[in-house]
């Protein structure tokens, strides 16, 4: 995972970053808030996920954080880390053909950063075009 080639200014505000990339990148900003106050079925409705790609969330969200997660969990109970991967994890199933992930990884534990970028790499998730801007 590289940053496009046109990003040099890692300072880049959000809104910057929207204007630049926003009409060819499904953005995943570690700034901002990255999901709604609400229950994980309606995060997974907002990105028309599929049943299936809805139980290969649960299960590598398990795997990452060793928490169970369901469809009525609320989002408000998870942990800002355990935010950051399901975000990811929703963002990686969703139909988006590209995303860009900016600071995005460094809020997390390094164990947890290295798996959830190993599973990136791994290509379970089919996607023409990954990057990330420190």
């Amino acid at each position: 995972m590289s940053a496009p080639e046109s990003v040099t200014d890692p300072d880049m505000d959000i809104l910057a970053v929207i204007k630049a990339y926003g009409d060819r990148y499904l953005i995943m900003d570690g700034r901002v808030p990255l999901m709604t106050r609400s229950r994980v079925q309606d995060e997974f409705r907002l990105y028309r996920l599929s049943s299936g790609r809805r139980e290969m969330i649960r299960a590598h969200f398990s795997e990452l954080t060793g928490r169970n997660l369901s469809a009525d969990t609320m989002t408000d109970e998870l942990s800002g880390g355990q935010k950051a991967v399901l975000g990811a994890l929703i963002a990686l199933a969703s139909p988006a053909p590209r995303i860009l992930f900016v600071r995005f990884f460094d809020a997390l534990h390094p164990d947890r950063r290295r798996r959830l970028r190993e599973l990136i790499r791994s290509g379970r998730f089919s996607r023409t075009e990954i990057r990330e801007l420190p």
